[in-house]
């Protein structure tokens, strides 16, 4: 079955969030491109922030929006750890639940620096 059918087959919310998950992440894949993190994470905190004054009626899960993060960053080329961690971020806050980015750096074997990013709502990873 292709990406298309597959798509086609789901409700109209799962389909809404998976659109919204996909721009999020081309947006926020391409601030982090062109612009410095302090600049991208400030939009993606106002962003988020005026997710809360609109009061949202139809709220999903939190399972249900980190499964649409994860399904469209599949399409969108160059989706890290921190453009699905921001992309989280402002899905949640919308639909009302906390979301706090977490970002840890470790050397690996080599000596090179790594980083990861990800997302805590509730005491839980995400």
């Amino acid at each position: 079955m292709s990406a298309t059918q597959k798509f086609l087959r789901l409700s109209a919310t799962e389909q809404r969030l998976l659109i919204q998950a996909a721009v999020l992440l081309g947006g926020i894949r391409i601030g982090l491109r062109l612009l410095p993190f302090r600049t991208v994470r400030s939009l993606v905190a106002q962003l988020a922030s005026s997710s809360l004054r609109s009061h949202r009626i139809n709220r999903c899960s939190t399972d249900r929006l980190i499964w649409a993060v994860t399904k469209a960053s599949r399409y969108v080329p160059g989706a890290t750890c921190m453009t699905q961690a921001l992309t989280a971020e402002v899905l949640l806050t919308h639909h009302g639940h906390p979301a706090h980015l977490r970002v840890g750096f470790a050397k690996a074997e080599e000596g090179k620096l790594e980083g990861h990013a990800w997302l805590e709502s509730r005491g839980r990873i995400v």
